[in-house]
């Protein structure tokens, strides 16, 4: 299902109104007046994993035994530009055990992670990126409590970002097209999925509302659910 930027005109998705104004980096994004429809969803997530936190957006990973995913609720992006954030609240014990990015709901959550299937890709705590199942070079090591990372997907010429703390990785820029950690993706349609190895504790929290985002969405794109 594509999904095209917020229109604040219609209440709904569609059209070209709801492209946000860029603010400096560093600063908490705020729209006038926000409610959000998206929250991690219970029938796309591994039973070992819990939902918690402000919409719903906070993942426990409480005793898995192997890999284990959960991905949020919506319809996922075929098209469009899009932006989003992971904030790591806690990583133990090893930073390998964080493993973000985006996958098909095809994907089983009780034993795969982003970049373990087809169409999908992710990058591990470590700095191991991941896509169609297999390696596929290294980005931003961000696997230590309160890092934040970034995710800039790009369906429109299949490619991704990913950045960390404010700064993409390898002087990337998304919004000139330019500088992708992956490239080449499947098409198809996308959520946003994290994912967790094996130890209990590990805990990670998706900003995907503008008001919510800690850096600034990249040029041409939108924070993956603009609010109303």
């Amino acid at each position: 299902m594509s999904r095209n930027p917020y229109d604040l005109t219609r209440g709904r998705r569609g059209g070209d109104a709801g492209r946000r104004a860029q603010t400096n980096k560093h600063r908490r994004l705020v729209l006038e007046s926000t409610s959000h429809s998206i929250a991690l969803s219970d029938s796309l997530k591994a039973s070992e994993i819990a939902i918690s936190g402000t919409n719903n957006l906070t993942a426990t990973c409480t005793s898995p035994s192997t890999w284990s995913c959960i991905q949020t609720d919506d319809a996922g992006v075929s098209s469009g530009k899009w932006y989003w954030e992971i904030e790591i609240v806690t990583v133990t014990p090893l930073n390998t055990h964080h493993l973000h990015g985006a996958a098909p709901s095809s994907i089983n959550h009780a034993t795969q992670y982003p970049g373990n299937i087809a169409q999908s890709f992710g990058c591990q705590g470590s700095s191991s990126e991941y896509k169609n199942g297999a390696g596929d070079g290294t980005g931003p090591s961000y696997g230590s409590d309160g890092n934040v990372l970034m995710i800039a997907l790009d369906m429109d010429n299949n490619k991704a970002w990913l950045g960390l703390n404010g700064t993409w990785h390898g002087g990337g820029d998304p919004g000139a097209g330019t500088g992708e950690q992956f490239s080449s993706l499947t098409a198809g349609t996308y959520l946003p999925t994290l994912g967790f190895y094996t130890g209990a504790g590990n805990v990670a929290t998706f900003r995907l509302f503008a008001d919510d985002l800690q850096y600034t969405v990249p040029d041409n794109f939108s924070a993956y659910d603009p609010g109303a």
